[in-house]
């Protein structure tokens, strides 16, 4: 699938240019995109070897993001995780077993990449000052009535 990408600098959104591109893996991944703007094109690509499982392992060693690649459910550190907050419940196993239980793939219509462009477009409206959050909504939803 192909985004394109919006991050958080500060308190504002900085959209890459609809030439940018890259490559999002499955949701369960969390990007940390403001260290890929700085790059260059090339190295943007090559750092999606980060979505590999061991680099997910570390991700999630690191800040808790739950891997997408299936093959980091059997590293021990991920299904040996306990969670000290949920009185030291296996929630490494609990999310593997969650995330094996998903059997659908949620429907995108092909229009819906367009009402989330004007939703991105909306937010970025108030994260910039462009427009308050009340008229920035109104745009939107005559922007999505403008696309039935």
């Amino acid at each position: 699938m192909v985004h394109r990408l919006a991050a958080v600098s500060g308190t504002k959104f900085v959209l890459l240019p609809t030439t940018e591109i890259a490559v999002v893996p499955p949701i369960g991944v969390n990007v940390l995109v403001e260290s890929v703007i700085s790059e260059p094109p090339l190295k943007r690509v090559k750092s999606l070897r980060d979505f590999e499982p061991e680099q997910q392992i570390k991700a999630f060693a690191n800040a808790g993001t739950f891997p997408s690649q299936l093959d980091a459910y059997e590293n021990p550190e991920l299904t040996d995780f306990v969670n000290p907050y949920f009185n030291s419940a296996p929630t490494g196993q609990i999310s593997i077993n969650r995330a094996e239980a998903v059997t659908v793939v949620p429907y995108k219509s092909a229009n819906y990449f367009k009402y989330q462009d004007a939703l991105q477009n909306a937010v970025t409206r108030v994260f910039d000052g462009s427009e308050d959050a009340k008229t920035s909504w109104k745009t939107w939803i005559a922007e999505a009535e403008a696309f039935s």
